[in-house]
Parts: C-alpha cells; structure tokens; sequence
C-alpha cells in the first residue's frame, strides 16, 4: 500500500507553506523591489532574480515556532570603482537609512536580511553581470571584499528540470519531505541548497514518464537506494562516498514514511506533540 492520500494530506495539512504565508511574501517582495528601484542605490538593476527554496518550489512550513526565508538576487550592471563590499555596503545602507525597513535591516556578508514580525525573512543579495567578461555573474563576499561566480539562474533551470521528469512534482514533494523531517528531527544539518543538490542526483531525464518517480512515496523509494551516472564514472574513494550519502537518503526517506505511517495510525494529535525542534536556517 502507498498511502499516496496520506502522503498529499501530511503535506497540505503539515509541510507546505500555506497559501496565505505565500500571498504575504509576494507582496512584501513586490515592496521590496519597488523600494530598490525608488532608493538611490547606485547601481543600475537590469532584473530581480528569485532563487533557494522559493523558486524550487521546495519551500516547506515553519516548524515549531521557527521562520521561513526567501531569496532575492538583484542583477545590477557593474559600476567601475565599486568593489565588491561596497555593493553589499551599500545596498544595506538604503535599507537601514529608511523608515519603513530601518528596524528590520541586517546586512551580512552576502546580503540584506530584511526580518518581519511574523516567521517570515527575506535575503536580497546583489548579482554583478558582466563585470570583467560578457555573461559572467558574480556574488559579492563583503567579509572578504571579493567577488564570487554564480550561476543561481542555471541551478533553478536545473532544479526544474529535475522535477519535470517525475510525475506529479513528486520530486519537490519528497524535497520537501525530507527537509521536514531534517527540520523535526535536528540529528543532522544540512543546508537546504546542498540536501536538494544531492536528491536531485537521484532522478535521471530516462526516468521521465516511466512511472519510477510517479507519485511521492514512489519517489522516495525509488531514490533511496539508487545509484546515479556519477557512481559509476567515480574512483573507488569518491564511490564510498556516494554511497554514504546515499545511505542518508535512504535513511532519511525511511523517516518519512514511518512519519506518516504514525500520522496515518495515530492520528496528528498524537503525532503534533513530537515535533519539537525550531527551524534552522542555514545561510
């Protein structure tokens, strides 16, 4: 038996961001980006980029007490002169100098942290386009004053993908799934970016339309003992490693279903009472 109803229900009733916490960031994002236009931040934005959980679409509910963060990159033509501490310096200045985020404003060495009173943060990094070649994207380190390549576009494009060859968003599902039960459980850390890079590992474009990842408890079965192409191309020292974390996943994806075989039982008064770890956001 699946339990592919048990799964949609714990993940409508328990793991997804609710639609109202969704409505709320879109339009705390939208003021965002229209406060950035209107500062007088120097240099000029060519897009807003939205990146991490939010545009994965593997964004998951606050646990106990915790918060939900979302991404924003803000792609800017360089400036010559600034470097790459200044745009991070910079930005968190327009910010902290404003009254409607002043209170609310830290900057960090990558980004702008802007902290609401409910559970809710935004990060808003800026991107530097075609600074030293045409195409380049660069992040900016402020502890460091260094610039970083990046290519948070392409990583979204592949994550996309990713999904798209199982059935049902059964990929960002189990995503979301696992994240869960790293956020309960706190037996391990991980940083989303990194959890979800290694589970997309798990899903191949010949797997599309084969019913291997049709539906979610399918999906965490099936990638929890899988090898991928690396496995097989890797050194013996890089295939011990694979296989270690592989064994995570699997161990992990077994959590999840004795999680909702116990919601299923016992019911989620008996099983709400468990959950008790906050939330760790990872930078």
């Amino acid at each position: 038996m699946k339990l592919v109803g048990d799964f949609r229900d714990f993940l409508s009733d328990t793991v997804n961001l609710n639609q109202t916490r969704l409505d709320r960031l879109e339009d705390r994002i939208t003021a965002i980006k229209t406060f950035i236009r209107d500062a007088d931040w120097e240099p000029r934005i060519s897009a807003f980029i939205e990146q991490g959980s939010w545009a994965h679409g593997t964004i998951i509910k606050p646990v106990d007490g915790g918060e939900f963060d979302a991404d924003l990159l803000v792609k800017v033509h360089p400036i010559v002169g600034w470097s790459a501490a200044q745009y991070v310096r910079e930005l968190g200045r327009a910010f902290l100098d404003s009254n409607r985020y002043g209170d609310k404003t830290v900057v960090y060495d990558y980004c702008v942290t802007i902290t609401y009173a409910d559970d809710c943060k935004i990060d808003i990094a800026p991107l530097v386009m075609d600074r030293d070649q045409q195409g380049a994207l660069e992040v900016c380190n402020k502890r460091k004053d260094e610039f970083e390549d990046s290519q948070p576009v392409e990583y979204t494009r592949w994550m996309r993908e990713k999904n798209g060859y199982s059935g049902n968003n059964s990929f960002r599902k189990a995503t979301r799934l696992i994240k869960y039960i790293r956020d309960i459980k706190k037996r391990f850390s991980c940083q989303s970016v990194l959890l979800t890079t290694l589970i997309g590992h798990r899903i191949e474009w010949w797997d599309k339309d084969s019913g291997a990842f049709a539906d979610t408890p399918t999906a965490l079965s099936r990638g929890r003992g899988r090898k991928t192409v690396k496995d097989y191309r890797a050194q013996p020292s890089a295939v011990a490693e694979t296989r270690y974390e592989r064994s995570r996943v699997a161990r992990l994806a077994l959590k999840v279903m004795r999680t909702v075989v116990d919601l299923r039982s016992h019911g989620s008064k008996i099983f709400v009472p468990r959950v008790g770890a906050h939330c760790r956001l990872l930078r």
